[in-house]
């Protein structure tokens, strides 16, 4: 598998948000998406509606959005009460990694936003019993983001050579822009992250990689930088994101390496719900950017971006990623101390 790996931007660019999409394409996009997807429990006419008293959908709630600020749902879910006719029940979570992962699987909600890792987990866990309804795009119909390996800016780090023996922060072992990706791109350069570097700490989220950084905890940490490519520069990356927000001095993180692209979050959904379910779900969320653009934003996603209907082959890359971080773990807990 392939990776592509690109130097850090010496004066990178900022990437500015296109406009909306048109309002008159929402009908055309719920009509083509809603017929995608694996076919799950058939119910003649109607009957389905007397077998589901709601729609349980379990949304982020802090700085894994796109904008990294905190989500407001309600917008989302009024929008998708009146877009299904379906009482819908919001289940806020703090990650889009162990939360969501369990509620999906278990069936304690019938939708989920999981990264790529996360929805390999899940696929491992439960088979197609799952599916991605939705993989979003860019403002700029980008199909994925990019991990970003960050130091602070007043450090000596300038390349991945100067941190042999220093520590390193990851974000969670079941994020792909925060671990999986990272992991390979440094193996694809002949190195072991397990030996070449004297710590490896999971801090939970990628504001917390930044702030654990930022305060020194760690030397270095990857994140996530999203809308745009290294050459031409992001419109979001997680550090601007919270100097924007006040949480650390401007200019206080520099990126020294990005890898990727990563594919984006999916909105994905169990199978074994109604088939007439999963259709109007996904018409639904498909046309929340045209029909609802106010509730999508407030779900902290930029202005511009879309969706497009998802498959299991959009995630090939990333199952391959798990494994092999797998079979590494299992070699590093076999190594003698």
């Amino acid at each position: 598998m392939s990776v592509t790996v690109r130097g850090t931007r010496s004066n990178p660019g900022r990437i500015r948000s296109c406009c909306r999409p048109r309002p008159g394409v929402a009908l055309l996009a719920l009509l083509a998406l809603s017929a995608c997807g694996p076919k799950g429990q058939q119910v003649e006419g109607d009957g389905w509606r007397s077998q589901v008293k709601e729609l349980r959908i379990a949304l982020i709630t802090l700085a894994d959005s796109d904008t990294g600020e905190s989500i407001s749902v309600d917008p989302f879910q009024h929008y998708m009460e009146r877009a299904t006719g379906i009482p819908v029940r919001t289940r806020q979570v703090g990650d889009i990694y162990t939360s969501s992962i369990q509620a999906l699987s278990s069936g304690q909600v019938d939708i989920a936003i999981l990264a790529g890792g996360g929805y390999v987990n899940v696929r491992e866990q439960v088979g197609d019993l799952v599916t991605p309804l939705l993989v979003r795009l860019g403002a700029h119909g980008e199909p994925g983001y990019y991990s970003s390996l960050i130091v602070k800016a007043d450090s000596p780090y300038h390349s991945l050579a100067d941190l042999k023996g220093k520590s390193l922060a990851v974000v969670d072992y079941n994020s792909t822009s925060g671990y999986l990706m990272p992991m390979h791109a440094m193996r694809q350069k002949g190195i072991v992250p397990e030996t070449y570097f004297a710590k490896i700490g999971v801090a939970g989220g990628h504001a917390q990689v930044v702030t654990a950084v930022n305060t020194g905890q760690y030397d270095a940490g990857w994140t996530l930088s999203s809308s745009g490519t290294p050459e031409v520069g992001f419109a979001m990356t997680t550090w601007r994101q919270m100097e924007g927000q006040g949480m650390i001095a401007r200019g206080a993180i520099r990126d020294i390496w990005d890898v990727g692209p990563v594919p984006n979050t999916a909105f994905v959904m169990r199978t074994d719900r109604p088939q007439e379910l999963q259709d109007l779900a996904r018409g639904a969320i498909a046309a929340i950017p045209y029909d609802a653009p106010d509730a999508f934003e407030a779900l902290g996603s930029l202005p511009g971006a879309t969706y497009r209907a998802g498959d299991n082959s959009m995630f090939a890359a990333i199952v391959k990623l798990r494994q092999e971080a797998i079979s590494n773990q299992r070699a590093g807990a076999r190594r003698p101390n």
